[in-house]
Formats: structure tokens, sequence, C-alpha cells
């Protein structure tokens, strides 16, 4: 068996720091090979993502850290201020987090190997507009960063006119990474050395505060995931607030050009738990996910559609009864109490107005079904009022039409409402 020569291991080259980012940062769906994230809704409507990250740090792309500790890239995340973050490691312990001014010159120490090696020209030998234009990119100033990036851009063209040797492949990578990383800073933590080569679990997470004004029929919430093409696989779990149920759950994966439409398969009935496993076609991939939600079957929705129909055959029965009346019983009077039974009922229909919960999202599925419980309501005690009040026919007969009109346009918007918000289910059950 021949033996190896003493000095093999001394000829073998040593990567730097920068070079092993290089191979963590644009090869890490070789060494984190999963990324589970979970999104939970507060009542407020901000949103607390939750992700677990299982990984193996190869041995050989060890970057020292403080004593007996190694840094480890894990994901990107958004610039700007960070709410309720939170980051633990093996057993669940917390890890130290790099701080913004190591975690900048971690990421400039990348983007300058990267375009070292992908425009041939030695580290010693970097232009220095190169240093300042990256040390702007990865600054926290969105602003300062996308103007860096078109200067550098600008500079390396023109580099590029007079080196016609860069593969246009490679500098493409390049700029995408330096896009990334002017909108995004790089969460680097520390582990224990001794977990070198072992598959552990690293966990974070932070709160997404959130702005949605809308309450149409399917509430649509959507995140955009910039860490989407970290891992080697990526898994989206969600959990639908009370009284809703989720209706669809889409990624679309942007890769380059191509643009890849991915949808969870959900039972035609709706469901409380939603779970998407995606597999990234390329490391530089982003991706959205969507998620609709409807009310569910029982509730707010079924009542306000069943009441409002309730009263709009409650007035059509008025103005008939009123023409049999006045046909077979001339002069007949009604009696005093259905003008308090009118608005009784009234007061009964809008008790569910009164029902709303304290989630915001639920809130705003349910705000329109809301609103035709209301108008169903307000109709009930206009009638009640308006037998109270001696007003003379032909006056009254054009009054009573005119409620029962509201109340069939009352009934009306509830069941296209009903309609539109089961819209998806029975598109879901046709497929």
């Amino acid at each position: 068996m021949p033996t190896r020569p003493p000095d093999a291991a001394a000829a073998e080259p040593t990567l730097s720091d920068g070079q092993k980012l290089i191979e963590l940062i644009l090869g890490s769906e070789d060494w984190i090979h999963r990324q589970v994230e979970r999104v939970d809704l507060r009542p407020t409507g901000d949103t607390i993502h939750n992700i677990s990250m299982d990984l193996t740090v190869p041995v050989e792309l060890a970057l020292a850290g403080s004593r007996n500790a190694v840094l480890v890239p894990v994901t990107l995340l958004q610039k700007g201020p960070l709410s309720c973050f939170s980051v633990v490691g093996p057993d669940e312990l917390p890890v130290p987090l790099l701080e913004s001014g190591a975690n900048s010159r971690l990421s400039a120490m990348f983007l300058r190997a990267l375009a070292a090696a992908t425009y041939g020209y030695r580290p010693a030998d970097e232009p220095f507009e190169v240093g300042l234009f990256i040390e702007d990119i990865v600054s926290a100033d969105l602003r300062r960063g996308r103007q860096a990036t078109e200067r550098l851009r600008r500079f390396l063209h023109d580099r590029d006119d007079a080196d016609a040797d860069v593969d246009p492949v490679e500098s493409a990578t390049f700029f995408s990474m330096v896009e990334v990383f002017s909108r995004c800073f790089l969460m680097a933590v520390e582990l224990d050395a001794a977990l070198l080569g072992r598959r552990c679990v690293v966990k974070y997470s932070y709160l997404d505060t959130r702005n949605d004004p809308h309450d149409r029929p399917r509430y649509e919430m959507s995140w955009d995931l910039e860490h989407f093409g970290v891992a080697g696989s990526y898994h989206f779990e969600f959990l639908s607030p009370q009284l809703l149920e989720i209706a669809s759950v889409t990624l679309t994966d942007v890769t380059g050009s191509e643009v890849h439409l991915v949808a969870a398969e959900l039972p035609p009935d709706g469901v409380s738990t939603a779970h998407l496993a995606v597999r990234p076609r390329a490391r530089l991939s982003t991706a959205a996910v969507v998620v609709g939600l409807v009310p569910r079957r029982y509730g707010v929705v079924s009542q306000s559609f069943a009441a409002t129909w309730l009263v709009a055959g409650m007035f059509a029965v008025v103005v008939v009864g009123r023409h049999l009346r006045d046909a077979f019983l001339p002069g007949a009077m009604v009696a005093p109490t259905a003008a308090a039974i009118l608005s009784a009922a009234g007061a009964i229909a809008l008790t569910w107005i009164a029902r709303t919960p304290e989630d915001r999202i639920v809130a705003a599925v349910l705000r329109r079904p809301r609103r035709h419980l209301l108008g169903a309501g307000a109709l009930l005690i206009l009638a009640g009022l308006y037998m109270a009040v001696p007003i003379p026919d032909p006056i009254r007969s054009v009054g009573w039409w005119a409620m029962l009109i509201a109340a069939f346009g009352v009934a009306t918007a509830s069941a296209v409402h009903r309609r539109r918000s089961r819209s998806g289910r029975s598109a879901r059950r046709l497929r």
C-alpha cells in the first residue's frame, strides 16, 4: 500500500476565510439540509415566524469564532430592526449572534472574495473602489446600498470591457448576490466547535409587523421569502386563526427568468393547518408564499345569509299581507305589538354584530357579513318605527315597498359574499 509523503498535507492549498464563505454561502444547500418555517398569527394580525434549520457544518469550511466556537452563516434576513428575535441551537440553548459591525465585516469579506474570484484578480490587487462600494452595500442604509450596487456594476462593467475573460454566468451570479446583500443581512451564529461534522438544529424566530386593511371574501396574506434557496428543501407550515380556515397555499418560485407555481394539496372541505414542501431549483432562487383564508362553514357568514333572507321574506309577507288585507278586510288595524316585535327582532339580529373576535384578521374577514346583519337589523328597527307613525296611503305602501327592495338587496349581497367565500373550495372539488 503506497504511503502518503509527509509533506503532502502541507502542499494542499489552504482556503482563506473569504473562500470558505463562498463555499458556505453559495453551497449552503449542500450542508443546510432542510428549512422548516412555521407562521403563527397573533390577535393583532402580526405574525411570528419560527424557522428551524437542520444542518451539518463541514469540518473543512470551519470559520474560527470565539474560544472553542466556529462561525456559521445560516440565513439571510431583510435589513432593518428585528422584533422579538431569538435564536437557539442544539438542546434549545441560546447561541451567540454576530452584532451589526462584525456581521457587516463578514458580509464584506464574502463579497470581496467573490468579486476577486469572478473577475480574476488577487485579493491583494483589489481595486480601491470595489472595497468602498462593497462597504456601502453591506451597510444598514438601504438607499446607500442600492446606489453603491449601481456604481459597482458600472465600475466592473468598464473593467469587463478591458478584460474579456470574465465568465458572464459568474458575473451574473456575483451581482445577484450583491443585490441580495444590498437589501438583506447575513445572519451568522457561533456554534460549539464540537458540532463540526455533526448534524444539528438551529432555530430562530422573529415578529413580522403587517398591515392588511382589506376585507375581501377571501383574505390573502403573502410573504416574500428571501431565504428560500438557502436550504436543500423548504417547508412552510401555517395554522389558521379561530373561525377561519385555509382555502389555498401557493408558493411562487422565481429562478432567473423562470417562474414556477407550487400549490399545497388541500381537501375540498378546507383545513385549519397546511403544509407545503418544495425543493428550491437553485441557490439564488427567491419565492413568495400566499395563504388564502375564508370563513368556516359555521358562524356569522351562514347566520347572516339566513338572517338577511329571513328578513327579506318577512318584508315580502308584510307587503303581500297589506294587499290581501285591503282586498278582503278593508279598514282592519294591525296590533300595536307588531312594532315591538319587529324592533325586538332587529335587536336580536344586531347582537351578532357585538360578537366580534379580538383577532384583527378574523374581524377583517367577517366584516362584510356583520355589515349585512347590521343592514337587516336596521331594517327591522326601521319597520317597527314606521308602523308606530301614522302615515296615510299610498305613501305608506311606497315605504313598505322601499324597505322590501332594500331587504332583498342586503340578502343578495350576503348570498354573493357567501358564494365568493366558497368559490375556492368548489374549484378544487371540480379538479
